[in-house]
């Protein structure tokens, strides 16, 4: 399907300043960023070699553990690294 320049200027424009910042319930507002990491199993890692797989995060730099919006969207996410801001 062709679309026009006028049909793809039409588009949804979204911006940035018009968004909300994120805090916790503390108002904290500044993150950074950390790594978790997963073992791939031989059996099924595609090289047959056990793997090591980096998931990147973002945790508070009030208590170090991750907030709610990206704890909840992971659904095995370690309770003990769950920040409890929002609490």
């Amino acid at each position: 399907m062709n679309l026009s320049s006028n049909q793809e200027d039409q588009g949804l424009r979204i911006n940035p300043s018009d968004l909300p910042w994120l805090s916790c319930s503390k108002g904290i507002q500044m993150y950074e960023t950390a790594f978790l990491f997963k073992r791939l199993s031989p059996l099924i890692s595609p090289t047959g070699k056990e793997e090591i797989v980096p998931a990147e995060i973002f945790i508070c730099k009030h208590c170090g553990k991750a907030p709610k919006f990206v704890w909840s969207k992971i659904p095995d996410f370690p309770a003990d690294l769950k920040s409890d801001c929002d609490k």
